[in-house]
């Protein structure tokens, strides 16, 4: 089960965005959620003319429900869009 929301808003004309969110979600054997995790952050979408409409991901989270043995990546780079 997966869940996020995110809210973004204009930084510098139509090519920089800045964004808030949550993502959260659990991934399990059985049906329940009983190993659920919540990160909350922000980050930056810009958009390079160049390259088309696709948006460069610039992203940084911090884990509010977490295991002790989870792998935790606070900044995260990606491209492309997001549905």
């Amino acid at each position: 089960m997966l869940a996020g929301a995110e809210y973004n808003f204009p930084l510098y004309g139509n090519n920089l965005r800045g964004v808030m969110f949550i993502d959260t979600g659990t991934v399990e054997t059985d049906i329940g959620i009983d190993n659920y995790r919540v990160a909350v952050g922000t980050g930056l979408r810009w958009t390079v003319p160049m390259m088309g409409p696709v948006p460069i991901h610039l992203n940084l989270a911090v884990p509010v429900v977490k295991n002790d043995d989870d792998d935790t990546e606070l900044f995260s780079i990606s491209l492309g869009f997001t549905f």
